[in-house]
């Protein structure tokens, strides 16, 4: 029998094949699967609508290059929107919620996949595998990566571009801009303030100590970094006018110290078993092992360099800071300097490597359950939760499952709907979707003046609202100048169609 030192196969031992990528990332995958299947399955929410309705279907007869000369708002994620458009045309039209959601999924996946195969150069076995359940079972990566929208691709775009800042860190410099410079380009394609990500690099290859080229190349390469994201920045100045409108309109929180606090909570929340353990390793210098090749250093460096954007966005403007979501492009980079970070500090055993992951696990479902919890309440007392940690639209079916209620009811003749403004793009959606006409639906903040004394005079007409209890819809029938009795109609979930009735007679 050979020994260790002299063995020539190259099958692996009993610890590489427990470890092995493709068992992990099928782990992952089950797991990330389990995690957001649910979400996917749920009503599209306001945001995604819009995108689907302005962007993807629409306007009618317009091809997929409308969506890069078009920016009323900034839901639209260009190069996201440019898919979508493919993606539905590709489904012959299909608006299931979980198909028009499955390339967000599986750019999601894409990333678990990096992380447990790639990732391991540079974090070691165990803990790529445990940023694969981390990632696989977050309150926050999955709950956005199922959204018809531009994060998922955003995250896939960042996690590219951290490997590629990785591969150039230990002096594989033409690979890693061949991997860094196409996703930092387009980054901005998808959100503009994604532009920043570039720059965080170049601050990082400045900064780093152990770069291993010379002066002239250090900046040469951050200054390649750099203008990858001011170039697919500048696009934007093709369509200056649109963009500086949506710049001034696009409200956000007032408070950037609430965004500071709500970002910094979510990424917490995130790392789960890392989230704890990072702390220690930190402050703890009695469990430090030596470290030659600068990990921890590596990693704080990166890290700060990213906060630098973070801070410079929130405390730039104090009275309309961003909302927390706009700061999922350094989710992915946050969470390998935190592994990373963590490498030099800890020793296995595959005893404790199960414990790590099945605590990573337990941590992602008791975060995932109190938010549940925490966000459901606040819907009942009539508020919108949108944080990285709570989305009040999150594994919603009511607003459906109305619209459902009254086609398969009938909806009466002439009937018009009167919905919060957050409710309202949705509505309005499954209600068309059901075969109801869509100007039928009216937002409470865009009603004219005496709507209902105006309408009422059509014939056969009828007004009703969609509300979570009698008070919000005695609210709205106010706001529609139609005090009066009414009557509650079909309901699904935390949402109940009212109807006023008609005035008692004389």
């Amino acid at each position: 029998m050979l020994s260790p030192e002299t063995r020539t196969d190259l099958s692996p031992g009993p610890r590489e094949a427990a470890l092995a990528p493709a068992k992990w990332i099928l782990i992952c995958i089950a797991l990330y699967l389990v995690r957001v299947l649910p979400w996917a399955m749920s009503e599209l929410w306001h945001d995604e609508v819009i995108t689907l309705g302005d962007f993807v279907l629409g306007p009618e007869g317009s091809g997929p290059l409308h969506v890069f000369r078009s920016y009323p708002v900034a839901n639209n994620h260009m190069l996201f929107s440019a898919f979508g458009w493919w993606w539905v045309r590709f489904l012959g039209y299909s608006l299931d919620e979980y198909l028009l959601r499955l390339p967000c999924m599986a750019f999601g996946a894409i990333v678990i996949v990096l992380a447990v195969r790639s990732w391991r150069r540079w974090l070691g076995a165990e803990l790529a595998c445990l940023a694969g359940v981390t990632l696989a079972i977050s309150p926050v990566f999955g709950a956005f990566a199922c959204e018809f929208r531009g994060y998922s691709l955003t995250m896939l775009l960042s996690a590219i571009a951290v490997q590629g800042l990785a591969e150039m860190s230990d002096g594989r410099l033409r690979r890693g801009l061949w991997v860094q410079l196409p996703a930092l380009f387009l980054l901005p394609l998808v959100i503009p303030s994604n532009a920043l990500l570039a720059f965080a690099h170049a601050l990082f290859i400045a900064l780093w100590p152990g770069w291993p080229g010379s002066r002239r190349t250090r900046f040469a390469v951050a200054l390649a970094l750099a203008g990858a994201g001011a170039l697919g920045l500048s696009y934007y100045l093709t369509l200056w006018d649109q963009f500086a409108k949506v710049l001034h309109e696009t409200t956000g929180w007032t408070s950037g110290l609430g965004v500071l606090g709500a970002v910094s909570l979510g990424v917490w929340a995130h790392l789960g078993w890392a989230g704890i353990a990072l702390p220690v390793a930190a402050w703890r210098r009695s469990l430090w092992r030596p470290d030659p090749d600068g990990q921890r250093v590596w990693a704080a460096i990166y890290a700060g360099c990213v906060a630098v954007p973070i801070l410079a966005t929130l405390f730039g403007n104090y009275s309309n800071a961003p909302f927390p979501r706009v700061y999922l492009l350094y989710l992915l980079p946050l969470t390998f300097a935190a592994f990373r970070f963590l490498r030099p500090s800890l020793l296995w055993s595959r005893r404790s490597f199960l414990l790590a992951a099945g605590l990573t696990v337990a941590i992602g479902f008791a975060w995932e359950r109190a938010c549940d919890l925490r966000t459901a309440a606040a819907v009942r007392r009539g508020e919108h939760p949108q944080d990285l940690l709570q989305q009040y639209y999150r594994n919603r079916t009511d607003l459906r499952g109305v619209a459902a209620g009254i086609a398969q009811a009938g909806a009466p003749r002439g009937a018009l709907v009167v919905t919060d403004a957050y409710d309202f793009p949705t509505f309005r959606f499954y209600w068309a979707q059901y075969g109801m006409p869509a100007e039928a639906v009216f937002a409470q903040n865009r009603l004219p003046k005496d709507f209902w004394p105006q309408a009422r005079s059509l014939p056969n007409v009828s007004l009703h609202v969609v509300a979570g209890d009698e008070s919000v819809a005695a609210r709205l029938f106010a706001a529609a100048a139609a005090p009066g009795a009414f009557v509650p109609g079909p309901a699904s979930g935390n949402r109940r169609l009212y109807s006023l009735l008609p005035p008692s007679a004389p």
